[in-house]
């Protein structure tokens, strides 16, 4: 997800952004106009609600920080692969990951607006700058991912309320376009829609444009599976919303992709107190079976309307992140409390100390309910794991009636 922050300088303010982090449930977030000094930067590695369970990346912070700055937070499961971190002060960081085989570059851009001979001339070197990197992850095979605020449009006919031309209006954006062949995955969903994630008041009344994007390269374009733009309101069941204390004039934007295939991960060591895992390996239909049917018993309303959606058109409508992080969350905690009854399991022993810190409750049940969705969806996004586990409980006759 990338936010433009409009300052994350706050304490209170940057709590909120993790705290959204956390609560959706998110891999990444690229944040713009962080206003950060370098005090800040490091309180924001130390927060609470980021050291145990996330790194972070900046672009360096300078005498002039008001306006600029950007950072990319990572979880643990995906910070252990960074290989090398790049900055163009205040306005770009890259964060370089390698896998078994291939590589990823994640960029967070903060472009300059074209207003003056000083940022034209930061206008330039933010796009040399961005060729080499994009250069260097080609020869390297590696994918690329940039989000961020690109103070221009890649369609200006449809992303601007105001415009007639459809040639991207920056020179940065004409090349990562038409030269470098990066993908505008909203613009390639919604083909003729027009959404946008920046107002502005003028004495012409409101210009609005749709500032925010991920860019992708094409083979990440092929494995993307939702992508969206915040509503201005919250709206709990249907909108990925920014709590108004954290919106700015621009509205988030999201993407989700499907990535264990490109970049296979192991499992990521856990450390902590004595705990349960599941055994899956060798569990027999008959446990199964007895397994779904206690987890009719106490169904929270939104899984009955999961499995409801799946019975009658075979996936999730209406999908959001929110919404999914919300029936994720209700799912697994669901699933776990009737796999403690039902499932055979073991015990494992405190480790060591010195070894990594333990992940929050949350993710260890999301790496429970995997294991026991591993038969089903091994290669699936949060959506479609959800999808698999409704068709599992929809095959189950007091299920289908309750739904």
């Amino acid at each position: 997800m990338h936010p433009n922050a409009t300052s994350a300088a706050d304490t209170s303010k940057r709590y909120l952004i993790f705290h959204e982090l956390q609560r959706l449930d998110l891999d990444g977030l690229i944040i713009t106009e962080t206003w950060w000094k370098k005090e800040d930067e490091e309180a924001a590695r130390w927060d609470d609600e980021v050291k145990d369970n996330f790194q972070v990346f900046t672009s360096g912070a300078g005498n002039q920080f008001r306006g600029r700055g950007v950072a990319v937070v990572l979880a643990n499961s995906w910070a252990r692969y960074v290989q090398e971190v790049r900055q163009l002060e205040g306005r770009m960081v890259g964060v370089r990951l390698a896998f078994r085989g291939r590589g990823l570059l994640l960029v967070g851009v903060l472009h300059p607006t074209n207003a003056g001979v000083s940022h034209n001339e930061e206008c330039e070197k933010v796009e040399r700058t961005l060729r080499a990197w994009i250069r260097e992850a080609e020869e390297r095979r590696a994918e690329v991912l940039i989000g961020g605020d690109f103070n221009s449009v890649s369609r200006p006919a449809m992303d601007r309320s105001r415009a007639r031309s459809n040639r991207p209006s920056s020179q940065l954006l004409r090349y990562l376009l038409l030269e470098a062949r990066m993908r505008d995955v909203w613009r390639d969903r919604f083909t003729d829609a027009r959404a946008y994630t920046n107002v502005q008041r003028t004495g012409r009344g409101e210009s609005k444009a749709r500032l925010d994007m991920f860019l992708v390269s094409p083979m990440l374009a092929v494995h993307t599976t939702g992508v969206g733009i915040a509503d201005d309101e919250v709206d709990e069941d249907d909108e990925l919303s920014m709590p108004s204390e954290v919106r700015s004039s621009h509205r988030a934007i999201y993407v989700e992709l499907t990535t264990q295939q490109l970049f296979p991960r192991g499992p990521v060591e856990v450390a902590g107190e004595e705990r349960t895992l599941f055994r899956t390996a060798d569990l027999s239909e008959e446990r199964w079976a007895a397994y779904t049917e206690a987890t009719a018993e106490d169904m929270p309303r939104e899984m009955r309307r999961a499995v409801a959606e799946v019975a009658e058109s075979g996936a999730l409508r209406h999908t959001t992140m929110q919404r999914l992080a919300r029936l994720w969350k209700k799912t697994t905690e669901h699933l776990l409390k009737c796999a403690e009854k039902k499932l055979p399991s073991i015990r494992l022993k405190k480790r060591k100390p010195g070894q990594p810190p333990p992940l929050t409750p949350q993710l260890q049940a999301v790496r429970a309910v995997a294991r026991l969705l591993k038969r089903d969806a091994p290669e699936a996004n949060k959506g479609q794991r959800l999808e698999a586990i409704a068709r599992r409980l929809g095959t189950v006759a007091t299920l289908q009636e309750a739904a």
